[in-house]
Formats: structure tokens, C-alpha cells, sequence
């Protein structure tokens, strides 16, 4: 017996109207977890988050950790552009619509990244790989001042960047590197690493991850 059927009364799993904006990333996962014909019970069995913190997600009550997001994703067998895109069906491939505004699969145009945010500061990012695009994913993270992200996911692959505007301090496997506007990195993800900005100012970095997991940076 699920440990959370006992609460079933208290969550949230009707097919009435959601407390979430449109749009918003709360919107979109119930919305893929109505389309799969899955219970928030069900996607907690499957993903090994609590029913609580599904309903809490899905409500826009709390913005989901990294590996939250992640262990959500893959439950629900879908890509990070799949999961963030705004609209239905769900395509895959050259032939996935990168955008409301975009016929081309290999193209996303900046209107229609979509943004989300992730974790407790919370971190603003922004997809840019197209729909449906596999091998790569690109992401621009935005951190507000004096603000770090150390619950990152450590996984087979590699990560790289460039940043964009402002000062990342980036710790890999305990060795410190500051990077500036217009400087780059590359590093084995399966590495320990943490991300800082440790100045007053917002910083801005373009986040690779290879090889497609997908997952989050």
C-alpha cells in the first residue's frame, strides 16, 4: 500500500481547474501528468517525490529543486523541452515545433525560450535548445546577486559555457576558477562542482550539457 494514501483526501489530483498560472512550470507538469493518465500518487511512485511536494509544484506553491525537476522528467519519459513547452502534442525530432511562432524543428527563436524558475533563491532560466533537439542541451541561467547553486546533478557526460555578464566563481572536483564576461569552460560532469556569484551585480551564464540525458546543469 502507498504510504501517501492516507492523505489522499488533503492533495490536490482533480481534473478541475489548476491554482497554477498558464504557463508556468507547475501548469506543465500536470498538464504532461494529465496527458500520461497518471495520479499524482502514481508520478510519486514513479519519480520518488513525495505526494506533497507534487501537489505543492504543481499549485506553483514552491519552485522544484534541480534534481526534483529531474527525477520528475524522467518519470514522465520526457526530454527538458517537452517537459517546458507551453503547448500540445508533445513531438520529437526535426519535425518538433520550436516554438508557437517557429515552423522550423531546428530553430528556436528568442520569444519563445521558455522560463522557469528552480530552487529556493530561485534560479531564472531559459531554454534554448529547439524542440525536440537531442545531443545537446543550452540553457542561460541567470543568478541574482550573492547567490550560488551547489545542489547540481552530477551525471556521465560533460558541461560547458561561456558567461555572459557578470563574475562566476566555479568550483570543480575543489579547484577554483573566477571567470569572466566572454570566458569559457568545460568539465566533466560526473565531477563534483558548484556555482557562485559572489558579487552585488546579476550574472549570466550560457550552460552546454552533453551528452543528452537529458538533465538540468
Amino acid at each position: 500500500m502507498h504510504s501517501n494514501d492516507s492523505r489522499q483526501s488533503t492533495i490536490d489530483d482533480s481534473d478541475g481547474p489548476s491554482t497554477a498560472q498558464q504557463g508556468s512550470i507547475g501548469a506543465r507538469l500536470r498538464a504532461h501528468r494529465k496527458q500520461k493518465r497518471l495520479s499524482i500518487y502514481q508520478l510519486s511512485e514513479l519519480s520518488g517525490v513525495s505526494v506533497g511536494m507534487i501537489s505543492q509544484i504543481e499549485r506553483d506553491k514552491t519552485n522544484p529543486s534541480l534534481k526534483l525537476l529531474e527525477n520528475l522528467r524522467a518519470a514522465l519519459g520526457l526530454t527538458l523541452s517537452e517537459l517546458l513547452e507551453e503547448y500540445t502534442p508533445v513531438f520529437s525530432g526535426s519535425q518538433a515545433p520550436s516554438g508557437p511562432s517557429e515552423p522550423l524543428g531546428f530553430v528556436r527563436r528568442r520569444q519563445d525560450r521558455p522560463r522557469f524558475l528552480v530552487g529556493k533563491i530561485p534560479l531564472e532560466k531559459e531554454l534554448l535548445s529547439p524542440g525536440g533537439a537531442e545531443g545537446i542541451e543550452m540553457i542561460i541561467i541567470h543568478f541574482p546577486p550573492h547567490s550560488s547553486n551547489q545542489d547540481v546533478i552530477i551525471m556521465a557526460g560533460q558541461k560547458a559555457g561561456v558567461v555572459l555578464e557578470g563574475t562566476l566563481r566555479l568550483v570543480v572536483n575543489g579547484v577554483t576558477a573566477l571567470l569572466e564576461p566572454g570566458d569559457s569552460f568545460q568539465f566533466d560532469s560526473s565531477i563534483p562542482h558548484s556555482v557562485h556569484n559572489d558579487s552585488a551585480e546579476s550574472m549570466r551564464v550560457l550552460w552546454i550539457i552533453s551528452p543528452f540525458k537529458p538533465a538540468l546543469f
